[in-house]
């Protein structure tokens, strides 16, 4: 993906307060200006100064992005985000990090300078970025690793975020789908990080993930209070809060936190997406097969990943952040999970390609340029509303990350890889995954 060929939109409050407003006609505002706000200068340099806070001198600089045209060329250039509650993480694809929003327990990761960070403001279309500068030279000053392993964190060349989740307070990103990152509350253990605290900076996060050099972490997510990730699309691993089995294991013998990345269990096929909520954990496999863990809806729970019966199935799954609901979308067709063992449907869309989004209260199914919801589910209302996002078709909806008070959803230019990949989206979908009359399904990816 070349530069200039991203959009951000926003949904959202403009300060961390009670749960998103949603009504029945919501509007995503473009963001496209920049708003400055104050940098608290960093204390000089005495004789008592470690080395490692030497370095958070040198590359921990707190700078607001106040040019207009830098501001533009970093929201053209977004490879991912993430949100927590009232936080997010950028990444663009030179692989720089930025963050804003909500940082009372320092989930920003840019330490102690702000508890809130202005992000966004409906009236003026703005948004703040803070850059994290510390990041890369940091990430392996204070650990003693093997002279590979440091070269190959400390090398530019090498240096990839390749993914990144957040939680209610927390965040977690992964470098080179091998080392682990973690800040902000840390009191159930919720990042990886052993020591029960508050970390104000992303601490490097040891851990027993690999048996081998060439495994990889394929798939991470967050819950309110705890992280899972999964290691070659089979093994998954868990930490933090366990008090309903939120991620396949309860730590009865020492309270109810899992202490380090623990192994749960090797799932029967490859892993195609992870969606943590509240309480529970729910996993797609490539076989459409889907397993659930932890409290759902109805006061359901389960103690260690079940797979769903009753012919069950589907090709993608959301969950209501920080809540109870799952989602299941299998063809065309939008269903809520009820308990363990049956689904209600939602809503039929046009195009089967379309894909599941949530915020804390909110399910959306959208395709390239549309975005349908349901808000809050109060009695029995299911019913669908949409809303438009753009009119320019040379771009595209790819992705969509709401939390508690806010929602983003990341336009792309329609580019030769965007084509190519929903290409091998409707290969995908094929009946048993083969590729068998690939000559109907073409007409699904022309635009």
């Amino acid at each position: 993906m070349q530069k200039g060929h991203s959009k951000l939109y926003f949904y959202g409050e403009e300060s961390e307060g009670e749960n998103i407003e949603i009504t029945e006609n919501i509007k995503f505002t473009l963001l496209k200006n920049i708003k400055s706000i104050p940098n608290k200068p960093i204390q000089p340099l005495n004789n008592s100064t470690t080395e490692i806070e030497k370095k958070i001198y040198e590359y921990h600089l707190i700078n607001s992005i106040k040019d207009k045209e830098k501001y533009k060329e970093i929201i053209s250039n977004i490879k991912f985000i993430t949100t927590g509650r009232s936080h997010i993480l950028l990444i663009t694809n030179d692989n720089e990090l930025y963050t804003g929003g909500y940082n009372a327990y320092y989930q920003c990761g840019i330490g102690d300078e702000y508890n809130d960070i202005e992000f966004h403001s409906n009236s003026s279309s703005a948004f703040i970025l803070t850059k994290i500068n510390y990041l890369r030279k940091l990430m392996m000053m204070d650990k003693k690793k093997k002279d590979d392993d440091y070269n190959e964190m400390m090398d530019d060349n090498l240096f990839e975020i390749t993914k990144a989740a957040c939680g209610w307070v927390h965040s977690v990103i992964v470098v080179n789908d091998r080392y682990l990152f973690g800040c902000g509350h840390n009191y159930f253990n919720q990042t990886g990080l052993e020591i029960s605290n508050q970390f104000i900076t992303f601490q490097f996060i040891e851990n027993n993930l690999f048996k081998r050099k060439e495994d990889r972490i394929t798939h991470i997510d967050c819950g309110t209070f705890f992280t899972v990730i999964v290691v070659n699309n089979i093994s998954i691993f868990g930490c933090g809060s366990a008090t309903t089995s939120n991620f396949g294991l309860q730590n009865h013998s020492s309270g109810t936190n899992i202490v380090g990345y623990q192994h749960v269990c090797d799932m029967p096929n490859h892993i195609l997406k992870v969606a943590c909520g509240y309480d529970h954990t729910v996993i797609l496999l490539v076989d459409h097969s889907i397993y659930v863990t932890g409290k759902l809806e109805e006061g359901k729970q389960v103690g260690t990943f079940k797979k769903l019966q009753n012919n069950i199935i589907g090709d993608d799954i959301g969950v209501l952040k920080y809540n109870y609901k799952t989602f299941i979308k299998n063809n065309n067709t939008l269903y809520l999970l009820k308990g363990d063992n049956e689904t209600k449907e939602l809503y039929v869309h046009s195009n089967r390609l379309f894909k599941i989004a949530t915020t804390n209260t909110m399910v959306m199914a959208h395709d390239d340029n549309f975005i349908y919801y349901v808000n809050r589910f109060s009695g029995n209302n299911t019913r669908m509303n949409v809303t438009g996002i753009h009119q320019d078709n040379n771009y595209a909806i790819t992705q969509i990350n709401g939390g508690y008070t806010h929602c983003y959803v990341v336009l792309k230019y329609k580019c030769h890889d965007y084509f190519f990949k929903r290409l091998l989206e409707c290969l995908f979908t094929l009946e048993n995954n083969t590729f068998k009359d690939i000559s109907i399904k073409v007409n699904d990816i022309i635009y």
